[in-house]
């Protein structure tokens, strides 16, 4: 018998070879277990089994093979939080991996990142997959994107103005979670208005009757 060198791809599956049979009427067989499936050049003796009806027998055959890594594409997932939150877990999806195999093959599985920090402003930031290492397959990546939405914020205000009187002026003490400024507006100015001194803001309570005091705080880029 004679093979054929042979030069593939990996497939985590044991190769099958091109073969001439001199010995006619005779069925051949290859021991599976002689035979490198890992990428790598190889130069070696292979167990052949000749066999038929009445008679079987095996040799050693020489044999040159190459086998080359696979390409696998390693793919970090998309993920999203809001701002002032920490990072979640990155993770990613691998494309080309052969014979059912996972990322349970990987000698080293990759390391994945992002510029973007609690801090970051909220926006589009990379997410980035490196240094992974396998025995069978030639790496490739590809980025994810890491998307930071403006955080929702509430405010809190737990003033009681009930007994507020004419000719009073009120420091205004809500507070936004944010801890962005916070605005004040009055429904009837001639009833009281808003002034800030040294940075606080107050109303001025004008003359009897009801008013209604919003506390509002529009937000900005986060």
């Amino acid at each position: 018998i004679i093979l054929d060198e042979l030069e593939m791809e990996y497939i985590g599956q044991v190769p099958k070879f091109n073969f001439k049979n001199n010995v006619d009427g005779m069925d051949v067989s290859f021991d599976v277990n002689s035979i490198q499936i890992d990428a790598g050049k190889y130069s070696r003796e292979i167990t052949v089994y000749f066999s038929n009806n009445e008679w079987s027998s095996s040799i050693e055959v020489p044999c040159k093979y190459t086998i080359t890594k696979a390409p696998l594409t390693v793919i970090a997932n998309d993920a999203e939080r809001q701002y002032g939150d920490e990072n979640p877990d990155f993770t990613c999806t691998y494309f080309g991996f052969k014979n059912n195999e996972n990322e349970n093959v990987l000698i080293k599985k990759p390391t994945i990142s992002t510029m973007a920090t609690k801090e970051s402003k909220a926006g589009m930031y990379d997410i980035i997959p490196t240094n992974a290492e396998a025995k069978n397959y030639t790496l490739s990546y590809e980025r994810g994107t890491l998307t930071i939405n403006k955080a929702d914020q509430s405010i809190v205000w737990e003033q009681v103005f009930d007994k507020a009187k004419v000719g009073e002026q009120i420091e205004l003490l809500a507070k936004a979670s944010s801890a962005l400024d916070i605005k004040y507006s009055v429904s009837d100015e001639s009833i009281a208005e808003i002034y800030t001194s040294n940075g606080k803001k107050y109303i001025d309570c004008l003359k009897e009757g009801e008013v209604v005091i919003k506390a509002n705080q529009s937000g900005n880029e986060n």
